[in-house]
């Protein structure tokens, strides 16, 4: 397909269904990568859908836009810690009860 038919045919009333006139191609899939990493795409997946033949490409060109996903990170540990101590003192409840006169 020729790049002019592409534009023409595809791109432009694409472009213009999405109410993102103004937009460069390339503008496009910056947000597109950017819309990705912020709903926290694994890196590989964001790498293989540009076609980067390695993640080093992708980090080094869109690295910038993973600041911040540390903290969400480690909320994400902390909830999922506070979760497991939860289940575990449920378990813990539970146990002696659930065995009374086992032994009897």
């Amino acid at each position: 397909m020729r790049r002019t038919n592409f534009r023409r045919r595809t791109r432009l009333p694409a472009v213009e269904a999405a109410h993102l006139d103004g937009l460069r191609l390339h503008e496009l899939r910056h947000t597109h990568t950017a819309m990705l990493i912020a709903q926290g795409e694994h890196p590989k997946v964001i790498q293989s859908r540009l076609g980067h033949a390695s993640i080093k490409t992708t980090l080094d060109t869109y690295g910038h836009l993973f600041e911040g996903l540390d903290e969400a990170a480690a909320q994400r540990l902390d909830d999922l810690a506070l979760e497991r101590i939860a289940q575990n003192e449920s378990r813990t409840r539970r146990a002696p009860r659930a065995m009374a006169g086992c032994f009897t």
